[in-house]
């Protein structure tokens, strides 16, 4: 497999920036520290300067975390259910709950850049390829559920990175699947 190119180095760093101090935190000075790049490198690869840079490590992001869900296979929703809320957890786990959703933290900390209908686009993936996921599980109509999932991701994310540890997402998510399984009795025992 070739190496990344130097660009493609760039825009993964920024995510990863973003994800962790948002928009205004991110540099090009440090994405040239983390990455070795030269300085003029920025405007070779970058013309449009940090906002397309940031524009590029929002779509990198989408497209990882896309690519990771649509990966995931589970016989039923339920197993589908606990491989999502893995996927998250081990995201978090990863750089010890010091780093979230790149595209949320965009959302949060825009600072004036124009990242509106990027930040919708990427959402909008992300929602698309959970709902795949539920329905290769069998879930039937998960739109609505997805919602309420990623919803609950984010805000226990967020609770996570403001109390630097993963208790508050495995309270959120394991209330999440506890309210899944009685929904999903209920409609096993509505349907028989």
């Amino acid at each position: 497999m070739s190496q990344p190119s130097m660009r493609d180095r760039m825009i993964a760093c920024a995510a990863q920036v973003v994800a962790r101090r948002g928009v205004p935190g991110t540099s090009f000075a440090e994405v040239l520290l983390l990455t070795g790049a030269s300085r003029g490198s920025i405007y070779h690869h970058f013309p449009g300067g940090k906002q397309e840079l940031i524009e590029a490590a929002l779509d990198w992001f989408a497209d990882q975390l896309e690519n990771a869900l649509n990966e995931l296979r589970a016989s039923t929703p339920a197993a589908m259910l606990e491989q999502l809320v893995l996927l998250w957890r081990n995201k978090l786990l990863s750089n010890d709950c010091e780093a979230g959703c790149a595209i949320a933290a965009a959302v949060l900390s825009n600072a004036g850049m124009q990242l509106d209908e990027v930040n919708r686009l990427a959402f909008a993936r992300l929602h698309a390829a959970v709902v795949r996921a539920m329905k290769r599980s069998g879930m039937a109509a998960p739109e609505e559920f997805v919602m309420l999932f990623l919803s609950t991701v984010q805000g226990a994310i967020v609770l996570c990175r403001a109390e630097m540890r993963i208790d508050p997402y495995d309270i959120a998510m394991a209330q999440l699947q506890r309210l899944f399984a009685l929904d999903s009795a209920s409609a096993a025992t509505a349907t028989r």
